[in-house]
């Protein structure tokens, strides 16, 4: 003998409200199986658990009005990708008033190793430091650096500039420059700016040295973010300002070769996201080495992976990645 089941129908999950199987809603699919298992005659449904609902949904992937929108940007530079994803809705950080400046923070750090590694046409190294007797005053010591930066620009120069401290407390610049200098000309610029006096400062102020590896200012950053000793501000030191810095019209060269929506974007993030994940197995696992994982929603720096994208050409067009030969991916 075969039991009848008898539901009642009051809700029904999405909304639908009607009796037979073939209207039943996916929360009462279970409840509609286990009665025709045991033979019983339905007349209605009625709804016992909502099932899976909107809020179990990942919003990238949800359809309705309340989903996520995820804007994804892909940015190819000379060595490394950067793709970029903003949340619709959700909170940007920064683009405020910038507050005063203390030390050399972790954001500052990634920012100032993205810039070193995609930099080119940098081929010497000025070395820039104070006399006996050195300024306390951030303020002071950042106009000499702007003055020398001026005499620079005017003869057709850039690059990136480095602030530290010595062991006596002193500061000194560390200035990556994009063209030769003649080193008497310049020190004497920095002589006249510091206004020091001493005849010593005049010959041993400046120093400069020729770069002859293209790797050496990002190798020379990565070494300098690490350097934690020489970022501590002395106790006697005073509005110390920023740490490094841009000069001469120097920019990073970047292509964007996708731009969209999450899923418009999704097949290049793909991509890339591979040719990171195998780059990172060939790096030394030191302590602290963490997997690497993508949320799909925040940012992340693919790391050496520019040029392996850069050789081929990887662009999105449309739903599709095509390459320079017009090859489909």
């Amino acid at each position: 003998m075969y039991k009848t089941q008898l539901f009642n129908c009051k809700e029904v999950s999405g909304g639908c409200q009607a009796s037979g199987l073939a209207k039943a809603s996916r929360g009462c699919s279970v409840l509609v199986a286990e009665a025709v298992r045991l033979g019983g005659v339905i007349t209605s449904v009625q709804a016992v658990s909502p099932g899976l609902v909107v809020k179990h949904i990942n919003g990238r992937f949800s359809c309705g009005a309340e989903a996520a929108v995820v804007e994804s940007k892909v940015v190819v530079l000379k060595e490394d990708v950067l793709v970029r994803r903003h949340v619709a809705g959700r909170r940007r950080f920064g683009g405020g008033k910038r507050g005063k400046i203390t030390r050399l923070t972790k954001a500052a750090r990634r920012r100032l190793l993205i810039d070193a590694r995609n930099i080119t046409g940098i081929v010497a190294e000025a070395t820039l430091t104070y006399p006996g007797e050195f300024p306390t005053d951030g303020r002071k010591v950042k106009r000499d650096c702007a003055a020398m930066r001026h005499v620079l620009g005017r003869r057709g120069i850039g690059g990136m500039w480095f602030l530290e401290f010595q062991v006596r407390g002193a500061p000194h610049f560390h200035v990556f420059l994009s063209g030769g200098v003649d080193k008497e000309s310049l020190a004497a610029a920095w002589y006249r700016i510091v206004g020091s006096g001493d005849v010593r400062h005049l010959r041993a102020g400046i120093r400069i040295a020729r770069i002859r590896k293209a790797h050496a200012l990002a190798m020379y950053a990565a070494k300098y973010a690490g350097k934690f000793l020489q970022k501590d501000v002395p106790a006697e030191y005073s509005e110390v300002g920023r740490f490094w810095g841009r000069f001469g019209g120097v920019e990073i060269e970047s292509v964007v070769v996708a731009e969209g929506s999450f899923r418009e974007a999704a097949r290049m993030v793909r991509v890339v996201r591979g040719l990171y994940v195998s780059k990172r197995r060939l790096w030394p696992h030191k302590a602290g080495f963490r997997p690497f994982r993508d949320d799909g929603e925040r940012s992340f720096i693919a790391w050496s992976c520019g040029s392996g994208l850069r050789t081929r050409g990887l662009r999105m067009q449309g739903k599709v990645i095509v390459d320079d030969n017009g090859e489909f991916w």
